[in-house]
């Protein structure tokens, strides 16, 4: 099963990483620096895609944008998503959980590798 990460910046995508490797969590991970590489990624993995690490605030899809677009695709309308953003306005969280029904948990970064071990554990399990 594969995990996709996306995130516009580097540096998250590769924390992200080292957090999920450190909680024993080897997958192969496809990574996407906005919403619409990550489309593609999803679209193209969709039968080996079993998790999916979305920030909210990308170029040229946003996060939400992307979710809702994996949401109306029945491909990928099942595979669980979590967020993971700077951003935590309650408008946009609840836009999350509305726009698509398999988003089973929003981080706001900072993340604590304990955070992200717990909400993934859950997913994965």
């Amino acid at each position: 099963m594969k995990i996709v990460i996306a995130d516009d910046s580097s540096v998250t995508r590769k924390i992200i990483i080292k957090m999920l490797r450190a909680s024993g969590i080897n997958n192969e991970i496809l990574k996407a620096d906005n919403g619409k590489t990550a489309m593609e990624l999803v679209e193209a993995n969709c039968k080996d895609i079993g998790l999916v690490l979305s920030d909210c605030n990308m170029p040229l899809m946003s996060g939400i944008e992307f979710i809702g677009a994996m949401a109306k695709n029945p491909q990928t309308a099942n595979i669980p998503i979590l967020i993971i953003s700077s951003d935590g306005a309650v408008e946009n969280i609840k836009q999350a959980y509305i726009v698509n029904s398999n988003v089973m948990g929003y981080l706001i970064k900072p993340v604590t590798p304990s955070q992200l071990k717990e909400k993934i554990g859950a997913l994965l399990d």
